[in-house]
């Protein structure tokens, strides 16, 4: 026990928490998840107060299904840091892949303040609109979101992809009363469920 105690520390001498989360990038990249996973718990050891590594982790959970702990990451993230407005938004999203949009709801909150010229507080509301029907709306928040977001070419192309379904929803419904698209609430490629590690890299510029 005490060995493996010792070769422990010894590998997380090796690199620091920074190096960590880009080797933990690069084997997410490479779908290789057990070491990606391994390499952000090893950076959270040394600095478990890196809001970064929790919300990578939180990613890489929700990746696998196992979104209790990713909520659980995501929130540790925001506690360490209260401005991580990607997190906030990636922890709404998988409230919304276990079809809880109260808790969503909730949790997006913190993006309120940020007002309709912010394609986070736009694309929360408009995941929201869609989850309750109103595809009017969506396709309005999306199309200007998409617009504003000139940072993350992921999360556009993921929005991208809600505002067809909202529009086919939409279109559906104008030709067939109460017709809907039955997977728009848990389409794969709009959760966050899907994303790699890379994903949503670009967050620390979002946040600004």
């Amino acid at each position: 026990m005490e060995n493996l105690t010792a070769e422990k520390s010894m590998q997380n001498e090796q690199f620091d928490p920074e190096e960590l989360l880009h080797l933990a990038v690069k084997a997410s990249n490479a779908d290789d998840i057990d070491k990606a996973m391994d390499y952000l718990k090893r950076a959270i050891s040394i600095s478990p107060n890196d809001a970064k590594a929790h919300y990578f982790l939180g990613a890489l959970h929700a990746e696998i299904g196992m979104f209790d702990r990713a909520i659980a990451d995501m929130t540790k993230a925001t506690e360490i840091d209260p401005d991580f407005l990607v997190a906030y938004f990636q922890m709404g999203q998988v409230y919304i892949t276990l079809n809880d949009v109260d808790a969503a709801e909730e949790v997006w909150k913190a993006l309120d303040h940020l007002g309709e010229d912010n394609f986070y507080f736009l694309f929360k509301r408009g995941m929201l609109n869609v989850m309750r029907g109103n595809y009017e709306a969506c396709i309005k928040d999306m199309k200007k979101g998409i617009e504003l977001n000139n940072t993350n070419e992921s999360l556009t192309n993921d929005m991208q992809r809600l505002l067809v379904k909202a529009e086919d929803a939409l279109a559906l419904e104008k030709h067939s009363t109460g017709a809907t698209v039955t997977d728009i609430s848990s389409a794969k490629d709009s959760q966050s469920g899907t994303h790699t590690l890379s994903a949503y890299q670009q967050s620390d510029n979002d946040d600004d």
